[in-house]
């Protein structure tokens, strides 16, 4: 009906993608997700919003493929078309300046990891407000990283945070997937140093894993 070369079978493209990076096979996801990509620079040019979902979808299959580095270069690039479409207020750039924490995390470089989750917080706290999921992901990735440096006070605080937020958000609770992962966390940051162990827990826009984006 449409041909090869049409927005909806990019989308179909970015949503079997998605499908196989829940599967747990990102070599899948990254060709569909590549696919996608390209049909939406076709059709949309270089500079538009569903360019950066392909892209940041590819930097999430990256990741799951342990290729930090090239993770990082594609949301680089997701969060720059953001910016200038959206300007620096927007959900899409802090998912994005979430996911280049990450990414910096998992390279190595805590501080880098740090400072784009701190710009990611104020975004969704200045358009979600305090109370929100993605607040509450944001600060326990904070508290993990200062978990990782070593500050115990704040790595506590922060995650303690978003433990107690996710208890009282509507449909999470106690019994919540990401409210156990905040309790994991807690619970680990908790611990003396000399008792406590690098946490297996991450939280990323979707919880254990960044957020295929939905176009």
């Amino acid at each position: 009906m449409y041909g090869e070369q049409h927005p909806s079978v990019a989308t179909y493209l970015s949503n079997i993608g998605g499908a196989w990076r829940a599967l747990e096979d990102a070599q899948k996801a990254l060709q569909h997700h590549e696919q996608a990509l390209a049909i939406s620079k076709k059709v949309y040019g270089e500079q538009h919003p569903r360019v950066a979902a392909s892209l940041s979808n590819m930097g999430g299959a990256w990741r799951a493929l342990g290729d930090a580095q090239k993770a990082l270069q594609h949301h680089e690039q997701a969060l720059a078309i953001s910016k200038k479409v959206y300007g620096e207020q927007h959900p899409d750039v802090a998912t994005y300046l979430n996911n280049i924490g990450d990414d910096w995390r998992a390279l190595g470089y805590a501080q880098k990891a740090l400072q784009h989750y701190k710009q990611a917080l104020v975004i969704n706290k200045k358009v979600y407000g305090e109370q929100h999921p993605d607040v509450a992901i944001l600060l326990n990735n904070i508290g993990a990283v200062y978990h990782k440096l070593g500050d115990s006070s704040r790595a506590m605080h922060y995650c303690n945070a978003a433990y107690q937020m996710a208890l009282q958000l509507p449909g999470m609770g106690p019994d919540h997937p990401e409210t156990k992962l905040y309790k994991g966390w807690l619970d680990d940051v908790s611990q003396p140093a000399s008792e406590g162990k690098q946490s297996s827990h991450v939280a990323s826009p979707s919880g254990k894993k960044q957020k295929c984006v939905v176009m």
